[in-house]
């Protein structure tokens, strides 16, 4: 949606009287960690794989069920019952108490196997959150871009337009042409064009941060500037340690396959014996109610010792073991995956930081260049060719001055979504301290 220089205004009229606060880089995530569709669905997915853990847990507590029995007779029956004749029929109820023992502990695996998958569900949820910062800071650093190229146009514009209207007093006093007013002309309707565009990509950016956010798109919204550029001096080695350490993906592949191990291992006492103990009463009813009834108690323990299964248990066990291959292999991928992710994503920050290093020495060099075409142009030793092309030169400039930086700011974003931490050193010290864990494990080992 393309908006006029009229509608543009009349919208930012309205939000000024919005009152609308600035909206924080930290703010922004906030709100999109709450909102995200993709991170709502993974918390029903944690919610699920709680409830699971519950269930299992209560595969092992003792189960109560309560029955009850009515029959009659298809053809009539007679007894002789107080001299009388009656119809036989039969009512009885009842109540079980069955109690499960873990005779061979499949019922702890399949509990640590789901207290695993949950695990696996928690940290899905910061894997998504993960990537859910991502999307906000590029969207935000596109909001402060089109802010910026907007202020370069605006500048732009008045300088075309104080341009023009010296332009017009030359000419007046004879000292230019027409056709070097008309020029001039045409060149502040080239940047009112620009700056137009300007403004209409401000306004795509914003509404696209708000999508990211998941709330509505017209909502009223001012960024905050980021005042510099960090700088990163970590070896790759490091970051690349520190995010197989802390990536919320890779530790949920790792709870998934403590899991899976679990699950295997509950697998295997598919052909062992089992242990329940149970508690029954009964009370049969005689018929018509005439005749007392009978009330029965009775304990059972109940082993039962399986002989031969075809195999079931043997090929439940092969496919577990091929699960938790399977998952190994995955986890592999990921860790080479991150490892020239992050590589790749520490190569874009420095070489985009580099164009931006090179982007503030074209500026200076611009200013100079429209500095020095200015001057000459008051007493008469430049044409108004070249002002116009350093006029030029200098907005190309800023805009690239503009775009390097947000580029830059990206890349450090791309960056920490790849090492999985905002604060990179601190990734690095936990992979660290990891490292030293083990060291000592096999020290004591030793």
């Amino acid at each position: 949606m393309i908006l006029s220089t009229s509608a543009l205004a009349a919208a930012l009229v309205l939000m000024t009287q919005a009152g609308t606060a600035p909206l924080s880089l930290d703010q922004a995530i906030a709100i999109a960690s709450q909102n995200a569709y993709d991170v709502a669905l993974q918390r029903t997915q944690l919610e699920k794989s709680t409830s699971r853990v519950q269930q299992a847990k209560n595969s092992l507590k003792p189960i109560i069920a309560a029955n009850g029995t009515y029959q009659r007779f298809g053809s009539e029956t007679f007894t002789q019952s107080g001299g009388q004749n009656a119809v036989i029929d039969s009512r009885t109820v009842g109540a079980s108490l069955q109690i499960p023992i873990d005779l061979s502990g499949g019922f702890g695996r399949q509990i640590n196997a789901a207290r695993r998958s949950r695990d696996a569900s928690a940290l899905n949820v910061d894997s998504t959150l993960n990537f859910v910062r991502l999307s906000v800071k590029a969207a935000y650093f596109n909001v402060l871009q089109a802010q910026s190229l907007v202020a370069v146009q605006t500048q732009a514009l008045e300088q075309s337009r104080a341009r023009l209207k010296q332009g017009e007093l030359q000419f007046k006093a004879d000292q230019i042409a027409r056709v070097d007013v008309q020029r001039y002309r045409a060149l502040v309707f080239q940047t009112e064009s620009n700056l137009l565009n300007a403004q209409n990509a401000l306004v795509l950016a914003k509404n696209a941060l708000n999508e990211t956010l998941s709330r509505p798109i017209e909502t009223p919204i001012e960024v905050v500037e980021i005042p510099e550029l960090p700088k990163v001096d970590i070896e790759p080695a490091d970051l690349v340690a520190g995010a197989v350490s802390v990536r919320p993906d890779v530790l949920s592949v790792e709870a998934t396959l403590k899991a899976l191990t679990e699950t295997r291992r509950a697998a295997e006492t598919g052909d062992d014996p089992t242990l329940s103990v149970g508690l029954n009463w009964q009370r049969s009813f005689a018929a018509n109610g005439r005749q007392a009834g009978d009330t029965n108690t009775t304990g059972t323990v109940t082993l039962s010792i399986p002989l031969f299964d075809q195999g079931q248990t043997r090929e439940r066990v092969k496919q577990a073991r091929l699960d938790e291959d399977a998952t190994r292999i995955q986890l592999n991928q990921l860790k080479l995956s991150i490892s020239a992710e992050v590589r790749r994503a520490l190569t874009n920050l420095q070489n985009a930081r580099a164009r931006y290093d090179s982007a503030v020495e074209q500026v200076k060099l611009a200013e100079e260049v429209f500095r020095i075409a200015s001057i000459r142009e008051d007493v008469g030793e430049a044409t108004y060719l070249e002002v116009i092309d350093a006029q030029t030169d200098l907005t190309s400039a800023k805009n690239q001055l503009v775009t390097t930086r947000y580029d830059a700011l990206t890349a450090l974003a791309q960056l920490q979504k790849a090492v999985g931490r905002d604060a990179l050193q601190e990734a690095v010290d936990a992979a660290k301290k990891q490292s030293a864990g083990k060291e000592g494990v096999l020290k004591v080992n030793h």
